[in-house]
């Protein structure tokens, strides 16, 4: 909370004071360029997981290992073989559909609020109440 500044460039706390207010002015806050560089930051990570877990999907390949350690009661046979092999395909394609769907919503998520606090950055007074 020590990069929030009001819109004139004091911290938070200094402009708290001066207007007699013990709270934390959540309307008069800008965002400022460490809180913008960070949600790129974030915006870019979620892009390049999408990219490697897209390589993974096209290899048939999972970037973890599902296997467990199992005892097997019974001698497995070719059919069993066949399977568990392809219950474990599919299970590791559709841990990384999910992985992929996580990022993208998570990359659209901080996209939308770089949007929403760079539009507020730019036109501060329609934010403001009218009385």
């Amino acid at each position: 909370m020590a990069n929030l500044k009001v819109a004139d460039g004091r911290p938070i706390a200094s402009a708290a004071k001066e207007k007699g207010r013990t709270s934390s002015p959540t309307k008069e806050l800008t965002m400022t360029d460490t809180a913008a560089s960070a949600l790129k930051k974030k915006i870019q990570s979620s892009e390049s997981s999408i990219q490697k877990l897209k390589v993974h999907a096209e290899k048939k390949t999972c970037p973890k290992d599902l296997r467990y350690k199992v005892r097997v009661n019974i001698a497995p046979d070719e059919d069993l073989k066949s399977d568990i092999s392809r219950i474990r395909g599919d299970a590791e394609q559709k841990l990384i559909g999910a992985l992929t769907r996580y990022h993208y919503r998570r990359g659209e998520s901080n996209k939308i609020t770089l949007k929403k606090s760079n539009r507020d950055c730019t036109f501060p007074e329609k934010r403001r109440k009218k009385s």
